[in-house]
Formats: structure tokens, sequence, C-alpha cells
């Protein structure tokens, strides 16, 4: 399995998965600069009732909509909780 960390735009990642986060009452996770793909997320986080509670994820198939295959979100908690 290799591995990659990138700040770069995950809409343009030719990967198999894609990894995201967001805090709790995030409607949307961070550092998604795509727009359209971050309010496909957003959709998914909602119709999937994803809260961003530590230990939540969220798989999404792009179904060939973007380079990437799967993007998963995770839930990080609380943001005040973070160091």
């Amino acid at each position: 399995m290799r591995i990659r960390v990138t700040s770069q735009d995950l809409s343009r990642q030719k990967v198999d998965l894609a990894v995201c986060f967001a805090y709790e009452n995030d409607e949307a996770p961070r550092g998604v600069s795509d727009r359209g793909l971050r309010e496909e997320l957003a959709a998914q986080m909602k119709a999937e009732r994803f809260e961003g509670s530590p230990g939540d994820r969220l798989v999404w198939n792009a179904d060939g909509r973007y380079r990437a295959r799967r993007f998963l979100v995770i839930g990080l908690g609380a943001e005040s909780d973070v160091p």
C-alpha cells in the first residue's frame, strides 16, 4: 500500500481513496477547494447524518466524476478540543 500526503486539490488527485476531515457541526469537509466536490461531499454528509464526531467516517464513491475513485471524510470531534 502506498500512502501520499499532499495539500493539493483533492479533486485532481488520481488515487483509489482521497481522505479529508471535518469537525463537529461542519457542513462540508475542511480543505476541499473544488466547489463542486465540496458540495457533493456536503450533500453526502447531510444525507448520511455525518456529525463529525471522533470516529465518524463517510465513504463516498465518486462514480467517475472525479479522478479519485472514492473519498473518505473522517470526523475530528469538536474543533475547540484540538490543541
